[in-house]
């Protein structure tokens, strides 16, 4: 893992064998198109930069956007997951709303914060998906539409092992 905001640092990590580049905000094409070259995975933690209004006046929330949405095209693999210290961890659930603003949309922002983050890890086997044979790991929402705005107040339960969390 590596966490890079510039192009030429995801770009070499890429190249010396990173598996992910976690924030990645000012990717380029070339950064993109050597993470997916290398099959290195891209974990934007997007909350970094676009709830912080200083980020949005430098620019940084737009080119973050941009720089997910050339990964995306690209082939990049997106990965939800957070490194951020400066935002509050509570905030995380708002990165699968941010990320489903990116080109991944709601489906597959719930795939990254899922499947995909299970993948990145080597946890896939058991893990990541509901299915026959795999740990029953699950967060129980609310309704059935899958919008991702407000999923903290959708939560109706959790389960880890299958057995309801507390």
């Amino acid at each position: 893992m590596v966490h890079a905001h510039g192009a030429r640092a995801a770009e070499l990590a890429a190249r010396a064998g990173a598996r992910s580049v976690e924030h990645g905000t000012w990717l380029d094409d070339a950064a993109v198109g050597a993470m997916a070259e290398h099959g290195t995975w891209l974990v934007p933690t997007l909350s970094n930069t676009q709830t912080d209004p200083a980020a949005a006046a430098e620019g940084a929330a737009e080119a973050h956007r941009h720089a997910v949405g050339l990964a995306i095209e690209a082939g990049v693999p997106v990965a939800m997951g957070s490194d951020n210290p400066v935002r509050p961890h509570g905030e995380v659930l708002r990165e699968i709303e941010h990320l489903s603003r990116t080109g991944l949309g709601p489906a597959g922002a719930f795939r990254a914060a899922t499947r995909g983050a299970a993948r990145l890890l080597g946890l896939a086997d058991d893990r990541g998906e509901i299915a026959v044979g795999k740990r029953a790991d699950l967060v129980l929402l609310a309704g059935t539409t899958l919008d991702p705005t407000a999923l903290d107040r959708r939560i109706r339960g959790v389960r880890r092992d299958g057995v309801r969390a507390r």
